[in-house]
């Protein structure tokens, strides 16, 4: 599939950044994504247009059953966005690995970690 490269194009939001990619990777269908999130299609079909926003969880599982190409594709949306509002790509690899860690570590380890935000957080304050 060919498709404009990512550095060519604008900022996105989330809404934008799963229509550009469903756009991009027709055959994708909106229907199986939400029958795998447990949500209407046009509930999708309303937040890709920007008229209704959606939780983060169910935003999530969108992505997560999206193809590994079209997920990738998304992602690499957002992080050119992040890229252009000054995030720093240490910073995104940062956020990245913190999702990985929270996603993956157990009960304890997650606490532990929220501690510890919550403590530099405290501290900056």
């Amino acid at each position: 599939m060919d498709y404009e490269p990512v550095s060519e194009r604008p900022s996105f939001s989330f809404q934008e950044a799963l229509k550009a990619t469903l756009e991009a990777f027709p055959e994708v269908v909106a229907r199986d994504l939400a029958d795998a999130c447990g949500i209407s299609p046009p509930v999708i079909s309303r937040y890709r247009n920007g008229r209704i926003d959606i939780p983060s969880g169910k935003l999530q599982c969108l992505i997560r059953h999206l193809p590994q190409a079209a997920q990738a594709h998304f992602y690499a949306l957002i992080k050119e966005s992040s890229l252009a509002a000054g995030e720093s790509d240490g910073t995104l690899r940062l956020m990245n690995d913190l999702r990985k860690f929270a996603k993956n570590c157990s009960g304890r380890e997650f606490n532990t970690l929220l501690q510890v935000i919550t403590e530099a957080r405290e501290a900056s304050l």
